[in-house]
């Protein structure tokens, strides 16, 4: 079944116009990757470059893409941005987090672990 549901996903991303472009709409550039997140603290995640006025969600890798957020909008100057709060994952995790828009585009992904405050 978990085979089937990658496949899929695979083969929509080469069906549906928008989901498999050549290079990120734009760039996600806070936090920085490779950074450790800590659990319970908030972040403010940062899109820059983007479409004006264009929904879009905080997301993570798992077999698909996964929405952490509601979609919200962004700005008139093509920024997106939102405070987030790490505290429904998993400690040690190390994963890709990206944004996705509503027509499928998504910016860069930063791999990030998430650790317990030391």
């Amino acid at each position: 079944m978990r085979r089937m549901l990658v496949a899929a996903a695979v083969l929509a991303s080469m069906l549906v116009p928008g989901v498999a472009s050549a290079a990120p709409i734009c760039t996600l550039a806070k936090p920085t990757a490779n950074g450790v997140l800590y659990k319970g603290e908030v972040y403010e995640f940062r899109a820059t470059g983007c479409p004006a006025r264009a929904k879009a969600h905080l997301a993570w890798r798992l077999v698909v893409d996964m929405p952490l957020s509601k979609d919200i909008e962004s700005n008139g100057r093509g920024e997106w941005y939102m405070q987030y709060r790490v505290d429904d994952f998993s400690l040690s995790l190390s994963t890709a987090m990206w944004v996705t828009f509503d027509n499928g585009v998504r910016t860069n992904s930063i791999d990030v672990s998430i650790a317990a405050r030391p």
